[in-house]
């Protein structure tokens, strides 16, 4: 259920883009300057946050959720990007995903973060990266690391592998 649509940025201002919102959800759009979108956001997520009653007032009883601002993928060097959090998912969150070696005999692994990650690596912004060390060194594709990605609402990853019972820990701002 939508209760409101507020449109901020260059193209809320576009008089056909705001036709087509207000066919779409058959409500009027509320339009606001960026800045003030940004400020209004954060006063009412603060005052949420400190369980103040003007909270409770603006909100009517509606809920704000923090989400993700992009997507955000992962990917072993030779391999596939693989989207962990699509834009918009609700944070905090956790993912859990199982990478193979992409070329045999290797006994480190580097897995690579990206944003607006695609389906190419050279076509997706590099975030950081995680060196889990110890591998086995079995042929491409036999060993496996399992590695859970937490997303907090503070926008702080963190990133746990396991590899061969060893624990490796990274924490990245997103």
């Amino acid at each position: 259920d939508v209760d409101a649509v507020l449109m901020t940025g260059g193209t809320s201002l576009i008089p056909s883009v705001q036709k087509a919102v207000k066919e779409l959800f058959a409500a009027e759009p509320i339009i606001s300057t960026p800045h003030l979108a940004v400020v209004q956001g954060t006063a009412v997520q603060a005052a949420a946050r400190s369980g103040a009653d003007i909270a409770r007032a603006v909100m009517r009883g509606r809920e704000l959720h923090a989400v993700v601002g992009r997507t955000i993928g992962a990917g072993v060097e030779g391999g596939p990007v693989d989207t962990i959090f699509e834009r918009d998912t609700p944070i905090p969150a956790t993912e859990r995903r199982r990478f193979a070696s992409a070329k045999g005999g290797e006994t480190t692994m580097v897995i690579r973060l990206y944003e607006q990650v695609t389906s190419r690596v050279d076509q997706s912004r590099p975030l950081g990266k995680v060196l889990l060390k110890g591998l086995r060194g079995l042929p491409a594709g036999e060993e496996f690391v399992d590695v859970t990605f937490t997303l907090g609402e503070n926008g702080v990853l963190a990133v746990n592998a396991t590899v061969d019972g060893r624990q490796y820990a990274e924490k990245m701002r997103t």
